[in-house]
């Protein structure tokens, strides 16, 4: 802790005694025999394997950020999209195609999930992430704050030879974001219907 992490447990135990406050040290935990760490996770999310990082935090990667107007492109070929935009300092996931989870107004879905730029529709500026919900439109939820959890990473993000060309993969893509988060959406209706 402090500056250069210089501070040792020690040091902290000490700094709490002075102030009557109460310490107690915890061992690291470790996952496969290292160290369970913020650099360690933000490095498996920027490399794409939210799988690994999902078994580090005991829940899958994801984000919060309110759904913002695209150019609803994705609605003229039939995969209706929600864009979220990252928040400055944001930990980027590898730029590409991952399976979901979306949920928002005790509805949890499976989702398709591009992160980048778009380069076959025109680059962004700014990487984003664009969610296609197979079983929502998503036009309810411009404005609103929605979750979005990465489980698995499907394909890097390419550019392709034109709009059918892209809506096909999307459509294959999304049969396979069906497959992934399959048990994952079984699991956590099974827990709501408890409550």
């Amino acid at each position: 802790f402090g500056y250069k992490g210089a501070g040792t447990p020690e040091m902290l135990q000490a700094l709490c005694e002075e102030r009557g406050i109460g310490c107690e040290i915890v061992p690291a935990v470790e996952v496969d025999g290292e160290t369970v760490s913020s650099t360690r996770i933000r490095a498996l999310v920027q490399q794409g394997d939210v799988a690994a990082a999902e078994r580090l935090l005991g829940r899958p990667f994801g984000y919060d950020f309110e759904i913002v107007r695209g150019r609803q492109l994705g609605r003229t070929m039939g995969t209706p999209t929600i864009n979220q935009v990252f928040t400055e300092g944001f930990v980027l996931p590898r730029f590409g195609v991952y399976a979901s989870l979306v949920s928002f107004d005790q509805v949890v879905t499976y989702g398709v999930t591009n992160i980048g730029v778009k380069p076959t529709v025109g680059a962004e500026e700014k990487p984003l992430s664009e969610t296609w919900m197979p079983d929502y439109d998503g036009e309810a939820l411009y404005g609103k704050m929605v979750k979005t959890e990465l489980l698995e990473f499907i394909r890097p993000e390419k550019r392709f030879g034109g709009l059918e060309e892209l809506r096909a993969m999307i459509l294959k893509n999304g049969e396979q974001a069906r497959g992934i988060a399959e048990k994952e959406i079984k699991y956590i209706r099974k827990q709501q219907e408890s409550m």
